[in-house]
């Protein structure tokens, strides 16, 4: 998986959360659209569900049973308190390698 397909599953992952009520709508969601940490556009049920419906799509994409570790997320934005849609791609495409 690269970096654009692990977009478009958190872009799909994002519209099926709010078709469902789940979430409320994203606008202007993008790479830079802030998921956790200051001015993050989901609360804390929001979060953990937004990172279960992920685990759930990733496993099924790639068949394998994969979990994301925040710990370790962080290390690819040392650089940024806050956890970007294009952060988590980034890191989704390492983690399906």
């Amino acid at each position: 998986m690269n970096n654009n397909e692990a977009y478009e599953l958190i872009d799909g992952v994002v519209k099926n959360l709010v078709a469902s009520d789940a979430i409320n709508t994203i606008d202007g969601f993008d790479e830079q659209t802030i998921v956790l940490g200051n001015g993050s556009v989901l609360d804390s049920i929001s979060f953990i569900t937004f990172i279960t419906d992920i685990e759930d799509k990733l496993q099924e994409v790639t068949g394998k049973e994969l979990y994301l570790v925040l710990n370790e997320i962080n290390n690819f934005n040392v650089d940024n308190p806050n956890l970007t849609v294009g952060g988590l791609a980034t890191y989704l495409a390492t983690l399906s390698k």
